[in-house]
């Protein structure tokens, strides 16, 4: 029997096979640019990496987002997080933006306060309808353009810009959209499971667990795990696992002056000189090279 899943393209942005590796990945671009060159319509798809926000002022579109398709008029925000299967059939000459930004994106500057907030942004698809709210959508449509703008023409302190920018898009999306019920979050059974497994990664990964310490905590088998993963991130759990620590030991590297030995020993490691050697098999990088590329 065929597997459905492998018959939905896995893409970084639409129609490019190249997969993200940035940590701060961002993209932003005009639907038109894009769909236009499909006759306005995107086939379903999906990323490994990516959050996606479409922000439309001007048309209509008929959305799918994990097989329920919406009817949706402008001024609307759609968010599609990572994993998430969808489509588009835009009217011709829709206006907006898309916005693209890796996952990883904001968990290097992580910030108590909004985690919840931000984290229910990130995991739930949601099409927020501005139609009676037309002062929220201005200004959720000025923050987008000014991070156009911040894309188009780099300036000093981009990344941070965008981060700032992003997160209160983010939390304009959250404030309007309809966080899902527990039961309704059961329907999705691989979606729970995936988010379940990035949750215990974020706490558990400097203990080492293994695929086997997750699996048996969560009450599902390793390979039921991995093919989940596999589905949201094209990354079975054991990489999934190494790229939390990856994405930690940047954020140190970047945003601390901590000694890379102390780096090494908080993330778990024994011996700094393998956690050197780890950290250039991933990056292709020293952590030396890496942090004096990135102060720069």
């Amino acid at each position: 029997m065929n597997n459905p899943e492998r018959s939905i393209p896995l893409y970084a942005l639409y129609g490019e096979e190249s997969p993200v590796e940035d940590t701060e990945f961002v993209h932003i671009e005009d639907i038109e640019s894009r769909s236009s060159l499909y006759d306005w319509e995107i086939d379903a798809h999906t990323h490994a990496n990516l959050l996606q926000l479409l922000v439309i002022s001007e048309g209509q579109v008929n959305v799918t987002l994990d097989e329920v398709e919406s009817q949706v008029n402008s001024p609307c925000i759609i968010s599609i997080p990572a994993g998430v299967v969808h489509g588009f059939r835009f009217s011709p000459q829709t206006k907006g933006v898309v916005i693209s930004v890796s996952n990883d994106f904001l968990v290097l500057r992580p910030n108590p306060a909004d985690a919840q907030a931000l984290q229910e942004a990130m995991q739930f698809p949601a099409i927020v309808d501005f139609a009676k709210s037309p002062g929220r959508f201005r200004t959720a449509h000025e923050i987008t353009n000014a991070l156009f703008s911040e894309f188009r023409w780099p300036q000093t302190g981009r990344s941070m810009m965008f981060d700032a920018l992003i997160r209160i898009l983010l939390l304009h999306v959250r404030r309007k959209m309809i966080v899902p019920h527990e039961r309704d979050r059961k329907k999705n059974y691989r979606r729970t499971v995936f988010i379940q497994f990035r949750t215990l990664v974020d706490e558990y990964y400097k203990q080492k667990w293994t695929v086997p310490d997750y699996a048996a905590n969560m009450g599902v088998t390793e390979s039921r795990l991995n093919r989940i993963c596999l589905a949201f991130t094209g990354k079975r759990a054991f990489e999934v696992i190494q790229d939390r620590i990856m994405l930690e030991a940047q954020r140190f590297l970047i945003y601390t002056k901590a000694p890379v030995a102390e780096i090494a020993y908080d993330l778990g490691f024994n011996d700094p000189a393998y956690f050197c050697r780890f950290f250039k098999k991933c990056t292709g990088q020293t952590p030396k090279n890496f942090r004096a590329e990135k102060s720069t």
